[in-house]
This record gives structure tokens, sequence and C-alpha cells, in this order.
């Protein structure tokens, strides 16, 4: 405390020096942030009072321009820690007084970190040489110099001594008096003789400002002193003095020494106890907690800020004040306080721990140490040993092997029951032999080893009955030694194996004969292995049998197969119906898997059943299978997704057979594969009458040439159901040395697109030349008919004009032929337009679902006035269920030609009859206009239905037609997919007969998704009520289904089993059927490349699942007006 006043008290004396100092003193920090100043800066004259006031917390650089604007290079530099000193001669000061001043700055660091700096400012006016005095003779200085030192010495440029003030320590060195002006080169000298560390030297102490700390010994004690110098310079730089403060820092040092001990061992201890796995909890004697750690904070969940300086009572509920007194008692007595007690922590969970607790005493203070040591986890583990004690008790009273207890001189001190039971003793009889006792004369040698050998080793030896009857035992032994290594009892397991040993008497008679055979051979009882050959071992990877002897077999199998091998040695056990071989993986010692062949048979001898097991190493075999179905695998996947199809024929005996055909033969031919591998010669069977010869010939050419090795031919065959397909087989022969062939291989491709496209070419070239033939007869033949009404309209016009007297009725007579003429013409001329714009492609043609009566009766009503004028009958039984699919307007333009031609060469009279049928030879409804007319003559029915023959001749009343009718019908038929012919007798009568697609009343749906499949034959039914939805599961079935009843429109899937959408249309493409109805796609499949597949094929509406309704009832709509392949 006397210390701390003695501090206050000199810093209060130090802030009086500063304030009083007759030089301005002014303190800055890092920032250069003015801290501090004294009040002889006003008393200098540079700056007021009431400016003063505002100056602490200013910039110094920025803000005191009045005193820092000539050093603010100097200023920067102290952050180097340069010092400087500057005069400024002149400078406005307080009522703009001239003030001349001197400038000393000086810098601060504080761990090498620069924190500020301090200027001092002087007046100038102050003489030189009092300046100087001052410096080195001033009472403020030395009062300053004192707070932080105990002495000083001050010297000049030439190092001589012109101040000091020394404490008593130095006398031992020099005397006082003596010093002044005197070298600093004689003090160091006798300072130096005393040193215990590097001399001190006047050169250092002019290098500037020099710290350092040294040892020096006087009267035979070491003093640890500290050293610095200060250089300042006075009159302009002219004059330098040093100023050399020394502190005795002996006693500091010690005391910063004790300390440092004191926080090592400190550190020490808090290390221990922080590596203290068990609880550590300090209490003071009223029981409040002092100390906690990390262990405690683990134990109880409460950290050291919750717990310190309560009532230990709080955390351990079991403990009151009052139990804590006696503790504290028993303990003061020398008696050590431990106790089992289970704690609550914070989360509720209970513990057991077990609590120890001692009094420490340090410097006459008293404390309480608790250790708590969590066993919970111990109890728990002592509970489960007692446990597992009874367990094992009670397998070693049942075990069925013979288990005994030695003392360390090898007499038997416990015998399990099979043990008493096998050797025929009482248990009070056993426990007084020594188990030497029990072996046979050709055992004892042995077990002396054995018994006392401190490795366990299973090893064979022959027992004795208490009747001498010989007992055949593995024996095991395990010594137990106490810490000195003396043995204390012996445990022994021994495994009878009697029984065992007359089996190997008897299996030693065959061993030589399985040891030499290359597959592993193994005899199994009771799933333990008794006996192996080599060749067993190797396949496995054993060194040798000995090691899998005694061992389960099931762990040479691997895990997937152990259940498989059981059931088969189970059902081989059982002599149940099983597989004379089997294989599973097995697996070998190093933990490799392999493949094994094995064979099991079982024999019983002695109640006892014994499994033998031949096993093979196929391994080789499985990964060549494995190989070879890869590869099968690849060349399948490759050949199915394929539109053609292989085959390979081999040479049989002496002639070529086919031996192999990948299955997209189907596809081509409507055939299976092993149709054509069971009949060789369903290939010829099914090649079309007219190429069979070609293709035989051909084929007969290519064998027999040696040096043809290639070749391909294109011919047509019928497949199953009936259509002609173009296929291109592509032939590679393998000959012999003979060059004859021994191997083919064949490609067979579908070219029925290309050769349809080559045919449509050639019918287009061959049309388009009809066309521009029949094109020039029929202008020819129009020049001529156009010419001859107009001249009888011309000569009739100009009779009339020139003879003026013509009679009325001759001129009447005249009118009329010209209107006659004037008819025909117009006639003929609509005919031609008719005509020419359905060959141009302007007529709209919109075909749709029709009943075929209602367009029949309309045209009967147009008809019917002419036919009444000649008293002809027209009547019709067509029946009201039959729909076509066909233009209205161009189906009626049919009807009215053929009716107004059958009433026009029909006598009065006479009957036309209108009749239609389906036919099962065109697949299409047959319409029937019958007469009873004229007829036709043979020779003319050839020119009806052609433009350019324009056959014409007048009715039974002398009608007249254009002669273009009929080629304008033949047109339209076709136009519709159908066909007209003529059938007719001179005399009799003619039939016009033509054919029209049937108008289906079905919509096929084909998708293979069965949720699908009922959704959309609901929406459908919404859709379009008319129609009845029919549904297929794939294109196969759906194109089987076309072929028998064609429906109105074909909704299908994309990606489905056996035949997608695409392959339907376009197989679709590729028959004759008449009428092919249009196509929707509607699948979740459908790509852009996709869409762009399909509308190559000629389909419209493409979709998207899900569909928006209305989007797909326009579709709907538009396909059931229009033919999709026509």
């Amino acid at each position: 405390m006397q210390k701390e006043l003695q501090y206050y008290s000199d810093i209060n004396s130090l802030n009086q020096i500063i304030e009083n100092a007759p030089v301005g003193i002014l303190y800055f920090n890092a920032k250069w942030e003015i801290q501090f100043f004294n009040e002889s800066f006003s008393s200098i004259g540079i700056i007021g009072q009431n400016e003063l006031k505002n100056l602490v917390g200013k910039n110094i650089i920025h803000d005191a321009t009045f005193l820092t604007s000539g050093i603010k290079k100097e200023l920067q530099e102290l952050k180097e820690g340069l010092l400087f000193e500057k005069q400024i001669k002149s400078i406005k000061g307080v009522k703009d007084k001239e003030v001349s001043i001197i400038i000393k700055g000086s810098p601060i660091f504080i761990e090498n970190i620069f924190s500020g700096g301090v200027l001092i400012v002087e007046d100038i006016k102050i003489v030189s040489g009092a300046k100087e005095s001052l410096l080195y003779k001033n009472e403020i200085v030395e009062s300053i110099i004192k707070l932080f030192y105990d002495s000083y010495i001050v010297i000049d440029d030439e190092l001589k001594i012109k101040n000091f003030q020394l404490n008593d320590f130095w006398k031992n060195f020099f005397v006082k008096k003596e010093l002044i002006n005197k070298p600093i080169d004689s003090v160091l000298e006798k300072i130096n003789k005393n040193n215990l560390s590097e001399p001190l030297k006047s050169a250092d102490l002019k290098e500037g400002n020099v710290s350092k700390v040294f040892d020096v010994t006087a009267d035979g004690s070491t003093h640890t002193i500290k050293l610095l110098t200060i250089t300042t310079s006075v009159n302009e730089g002219k004059s330098n003095y040093i100023f050399i403060l020394l502190k005795d820092i002996t006693e500091e040092n010690a005391l910063a020494k004790r300390q440092l001990a004191e926080i090592d061992e400190l550190s020490r201890y808090q290390f221990i106890t922080s590596k203290i796995t068990d609880a550590l909890i300090g209490l003071d004697m009223n029981g409040n907690i002092t100390f906690w750690n990390k262990s405690a904070e683990e134990l109880f969940l409460f950290s050291r800020s919750e717990v310190f300086g309560k009532f230990i009572g709080k955390i351990i509920k079991n403990f009151s004040k009052k139990y804590f007194e006696s503790i504290i008692t028993e303990l003061e007595k020398g008696i050590q306080w431990n106790s089992q007690i289970k704690i609550t922590n914070k989360e509720g969970h209970e513990d057991t721990v077990e609590l120890k607790v001692n009094l420490i005493e340090d410097r006459a203070v008293k404390s309480v140490i608790m250790l708590c040591n969590r066993i919970t986890e111990r109890i728990k583990f002592e509970k489960e040993l007692r446990t597992s004690e009874e367990k094992f008790r009670s397998i070693v009273i049942n075990a069925n092997e013979f288990i005994c207890n030695l003392d360390a001189d090898g007499n038997i001190i416990f015998a399990n029951p099979s043990l008493i039971k096998n050797f025929e003793y009482t248990e009070k009889e056993l426990l007084n032999k020594n188990f030497t006792e029990l072996l046979s004369s050709s055992s004892g040698n042995v077990m002396t080893d054995l018994l006392f050998n401190s490795e366990s080793r299973p090893v064979e030896i022959a027992c004795l009955t208490k009747s001498r009857k010989e007992i055949y035992v593995i024996a095991n032994f395990s010594v137990v030694k106490d810490y000195d290594g003396k043995v204390k009892y012996i445990n022994g397991i021994l495994s009878d194996i009697t029984e065992k040993k007359e089996i190997e008497k008897n299996l030693l008679m065959i061993q030589s004969v399985y040891q030499a055979s290359r597959d592993g051979i193994v005899v199994e009882v009771n799933k333990k292995i008794i006996l192996a050959n080599q060749s067993f071992a190797n396949i496995f990877g054993y060194a040798g049998v000995e090691e899998m002897i005694g061992k389960d077999s099931l762990i040479l199998v691997a895990d997937k197969d152990i259940e498989k091998v059981k059931k088969y040695t189970a059902l081989r056990e059982q002599k149940a119906e099983a597989p004379a071989n089997f294989e599973f993986i097995g697996k070998r010692k190093d933990g490799g898997i392999l493949f094994v062949e094995a064979s099991v048979t079982t024999y019983e001898s002695n109640s006892q059943i014994y499994i033998v097991t031949v096993c093979r190493d196929v391994s080789e075999r499985k990964r060549s299978q494995e190989a070879l179905k890869d590869s099968e695998e690849r060349y399948r996947s490759i050949t199915e997704n394929i539109d053609d199809f292989l085959w390979t024929a081999e040479k049989v005996g002496n002639s070529l057979r086919p031996v192999f055909y990948t299955s997209t033969i189907e596809k081509i031919t409507g055939y299976k594969q092993e149709q054509f591998i069971r009949d060789s010669k369903l290939w010829i069977k099914i090649t079309h009458p007219s190429d069979i010869g070609f293709v035989k010939d051909k084929l007969r050419k290519l064998y027999n040439d040696s040096a043809r090795y290639s070749d391909e031919i294109e011919f047509r065959i019928i497949n199953r159901i009936g259509n002609i397909v173009w296929v291109q087989n592509k032939i590679s022969i393998k000959r012999d040395a003979d060059g004859h062939p021994n191997k083919i291989y064949g490609l067979v491709s579908d070219i029925s697109l290309n050769k349809k496209a080559e045919s449509d070419l050639r019918r287009s070239a061959e049309q388009l030349k009809e066309l521009n033939e029949a094109k020039d007869k029929f202008i020819s033949i129009i020049s001529h008919d156009l010419r001859t009404p107009f001249s009888s309209i011309l000569g009739f016009t100009e009779m009339l004009l020139e003879d003026t007297d013509t009679p009325e009725k001759q001129r009447l007579h005249y009118i009329k032929l010209i209107q006659d003429s004037s008819k025909n013409m117009l006639t003929l001329v609509n005919s031609l337009l008719d005509w020419t714009r359905l060959q141009t492609g302007r007529v709209k043609f919109e075909p749709e679902r029709l009943r075929a009566i209602n367009i029949v009766y309309k045209s009967m009503d147009m008809i019917r006035g002419t036919a009444y004028q000649k008293n002809i009958d027209l009547f019709t039984d067509i029946d009201e269920n039959i729909y076509v699919h066909a233009d209205a307007n161009l189906l009626m333009q049919v009807f009215n030609n053929l009716l107004s031609n059958a009433v026009k060469f029909t006598n009065t009279g006479g009957s036309i009859y209108i009749s239609a049928e389906p036919s099962v030879v065109f697949n299409q409804i047959l319409f029937t206009v019958k007469d009873s007319g004229v007829g036709i003559p043979k020779e003319n029915l050839s020119k009806l239905f052609k433009v350019e023959s324009k056959y014409t001749t007048e009715g039974t009343a002398g009608e007249r037609g254009s002669g273009l009718g009929l080629s304008l019908i033949n047109d339209i038929i076709q136009k519709h997919g159908g066909k007209i012919w003529v059938e007719s007798e001179t005399g009799k009568g003619s039939e016009f007969k033509f054919t029209l697609p049937i108008a289906s009343a079905e919509i096929l749906l084909v998708d293979d998704n069965k949720t699908d499949r009922l959704l959309y034959t609901k929406l459908l039914k919404t859709l379009v009520p008319n129609y009845k939805i029919n549904v297929a599961n794939n294109g196969r079935e759906a194109f089987e289904m076309i072929l028998k009843s064609i429906p109105a429109l074909i909704i299908t899937d994309h990606k489905m089993p056996e035949m997608s959408g695409y392959d339907l249309v376009k197989k679709m493409i590729g028959t004759d059927i008449k009428g092919k109805p249009p196509v929707i796609i509607l699948s979740a499949d459908i790509t852009k490349s996709i869409a762009e597949e399909y509308r190559a094929l000629g389909v419209e509406f493409i979709f998207q699942k899900p569909v928006d309704l209305s989007t797909l009832k326009n579709a709907i709509e538009k396909s059931l007006k229009s033919a999709l392949l026509g």
C-alpha cells in the first residue's frame, strides 16, 4: 500500500513538473491527434489562451499549422524513429508579434510500434549559455529523470562529464566529487572491470539513443543495471549532450523470475487437471465451489460460470450443509472419505459415481477436493459379466466336450459331468487324481510338456477310462499364471475323436486312390471336414489339407450360394430326388471366388452319415461361357434392332442346309425363325412363282463358280399374310480348298418401299406420257367438236338473216336447231372444264363418311323428270347401313352421269336399277347401275373411259352427249381409290359397276399401356360418339386387325413392344390395302426427330401426351375427312 501511495505521489509530482516546465510540451498519438499540452504554450506567445482550449483532439499536421507548417516533413520522419530539432526564426504569434522558437521532436514506440510523439517548444530568446546550462543542470529535468531512473550522467561532445546524479551503489567504483569534467572512459573502465556481461564502450554511447541491460559485480554481489542514452543538440546543432540514464533493476528482475516460475508451476498444474478424466471439484470450507474442471462440466452438464461460488448441494442433491460438515469432521480426523452415490445431471440423466473427498491445506488456507469417477458403465459391465459367467458355467456343465481344471501340479480340481460320465469315475474319485493318471502310456511324455507350456495348442492324446478302455481326444490346455509368472491353474478342453479315429483307419485304404485324383475330393461328417485330398486344397487355395481338417466346409462357399449348397446337401442327406451335379460359387482362402462343379453322395456307418463331395474348378469354362454369352447378346441386340435379317447355311452331308436365321426374319416374312430351320425348303416355297426360276438359276451359277465369293439378288416373296414383298439377298460364300461352298452368310433386306417408289416413278412417267398423248388427241377432238356446233349455229343464223321471208314454222325449226347446238356446246365446255380441274387437282376433294342411299336418292330426284318423259322406272334397294368414304359432290356427279346415260340409252317403258353390296374381292362397296337399254357393242367397251377416244352416240330419243362424261367418272372413281368397268350386251342393256372404300364406323386405338387405353377410350367416345372404339396392345396386333377390317382412323402410341407405331405405319404403306386409313400419333415418347420421321411417312398429326382435348378433336375431325395414304 505504501508503494502504491508513493507511485501516485510521484505521478502527481511529474504532472506538476510538466505543467510548470519553462518549455512548451505537446504530446500526440499515432493518429497525429493532440492529446496533451502544458501551460507554457501561452507564455511563449505563439497561440492565445482561447485557441489553446480547442486544440486537444485536433490533427497536429492539418489543424496546428501555426506551429507545424515548417516541420511537416520532420513530423512524418518521426514514424521512422528519427528525432529532430529545428529553429524557426520568425513566426507570427499572439497579436501579430514576431516570435523565434526552437522545436524538438521525439517519437514514442511501444513494443516497436509507433504510438505517437512529443514536441518541446522553446523561446529562442533564452541565451545559449544559460540554455546549455539549463539543459544538464535543471531541477525539473532531474526530477523527471528520477521518476524513472535512479542515476544519470551528462556528457558533452568530448565525452567529458558535465553533470551527474548517482545513488550509493556507484561509490564502490569512484568518488562522486572527482567526476566533473572527467572523461567518461575512466568511468566505463572502472565499471567494466567488474562487468559480468559485454563491456560498455564510449563508441556505443556516441551512436545515438542506446538501450542496454548489463550485470555489474560489487562487494561480491551482482547487480543488473538498465542503461539508456539520449542525445540532444543545442545552439543550432553546434553542441551535443548525451544523457546516460541508469537504473538498478536487480530486485525487479528477481521478482519477475519468481513470478514466471509461479506461472510455469500453475500452468503445469492446470495442464495436469485438464488431463484428469474424472470430474475434479474444488470447494472452500463452507462447501462453495471454487474449482470446476472440464470433466466436471461433461459429467454434470453445468459450465464453470453456472456453478462457481454455489454450494455443492445445489449440484449433488445428496449433500446438505449438515452432511457436508460431517464429512469435513471425518477428513480433519485424517479419515479418507469414499462413497458411491447417484447423481442427476442438468438434463435429468442419472449416473452412478464413485466419490472421493480429501482435505488439502496451502499456506494455512484449507480447502476440499472432490474426485468424481463415473462408474455407471462399470456397474453395468460387472452385472453383464456375472450374467456371462452364469451362462459360461451352464455351457461348461452341459457341454459334450470333456472340460477340467488342474492345479499347478496337474491335480484335477474340477471336472464337468461329461468327463465324469465318459471316464467312468465318480466326481470324488476324479478330484483325488493327477491328470497324468488318466493317460495311456503312449501319451504320458507328451502331456508332461503340454500341461506346463505357456502356449495353448491342440494335441491328440490317448486316455484310459476306469475300465481301461482307450478314448482318443484332441486336447487343448491353457496355463493361467500370476503376476510373478507362477502357474495358478490349468484349463483343459478335450474333444472325443475315438470314432473319428476308427473312420480314419477305414479310409486309409482308399486314400491313395483319391490323392491321385485331379478332382477335389472331401469327406464331411457333422458338417466338418475330416478328410480331403491335395487337389481339393489346391482348388480352394490352401497349401495343404491339414489347414482344412475340422473346418466347416461352408467357409469354402461364397455368401450368396451358402443357402443353395445347404439345400442341395440336405436333399442328398435325405436321399431325396436331386440333380447328380450342381454348380456353386466357391471362395478361396485369399478371398477370391471361383466357379465349382460338384457331385455329392452319402453313405452311412455306425448311424453316422458321411458326405462325400467331388469338386472341379470350372471357372475357366464359366468365363468362356460368359464371354460367349456376352458376345451372343451383343450380336443378338444388333441383329434384332435392324430391319434386315441374317442367315447362315452350312454343308451338312453332301448338301447345303440353313442352320441359323435372326429373329428379324419374322418382320419381313411373317414366319418365325424356327419354321425356317425345321423346313429348309420354306424359303423356296415363299418365293414368288414368277421369280423362282430366276432365283434358282442365279444361285446355281454363283455356287458353282469357284472364283466368285459374293453376289446380291433382288426378287419377290409372298409373306405369311399374302402380301408381296420385294427383298434383296446379299450373299457371301466361304469355300473349301477345292472351291466348293462349305459355309454361306446372307443379309436379306426389305426393299419393297424402294421398288414401290421405282414402280410409282415408272407409272408416273407412263401416265404423263399417256396424258400428254391424250392431251394432243383431246385438243384435236375438241377443236373438231367445238367447230361443228359453231358451224351449225352460224349457218342457220345466216339463213335467218338473209331469208326474211322464211315461214314461221321453218324459222322456229332453225331456232330449235341453233338451241340444240348451243346446248351441246355448253355440255361439251362444262365437261371439258370438269375434266381439266380434276386432272390439275383444282377440284376440292374432301372425302367423308357418307350414307350411300342418301346420295343415290338425291341423284334419282334430279334425273326423275327426264325419266318420266320416257316412261322409265327408277328404283333401288340399297341398305341404309351402307356407308362409303367419299366426297359428296363428286359422288353425286358420278351417279348423275351414270343415271343420265342410262335414261338416254333406254327405250320408252324401260327400267333402271341401282344396287350396292360389300365386295369380298375388292374389300370395298360395289355399286351397280343397270339399265334395260340398247346396250354397247363389245368392240366399243374399251373406248368408254378414255378421254382420247371420246366415244359418244345418240340416245334412243336422239339425245346427244359430249363423250367426256365417262372419262370424268373414271377419274373421280380412281381418285377415291376405286375402280369402274362396264358389262353390256347389245339389245339387252348395260351394267356400269364401280367400287368405293367402305366408310368404317370404327376407330382403332393402339397403346401398350392399359391405363392410357382405358382413359383415351372414354375420351374418344365423348369426342366422336358415332364411332366404335377398338383397341390393340401393340403394332403387330393392330396390323392384323387392320387386315381384317379397315378402320376409319388409327390413333397409335409410338414406343410399343413387338411393333412400334412407326413400324406399323411403314408396314401399312408397303401393303396393297385400298383406302388406307389416316393415322394420328399420340405418345409420351415423341422427340423432334421422331416427329420428322413420321411426317416423312405422311402423318400429319403427332401429339405428345397429355394432349389438349380440343386440339385432338380437331385433328380427329380433319383426319376422318381425308385419306392418309391414298
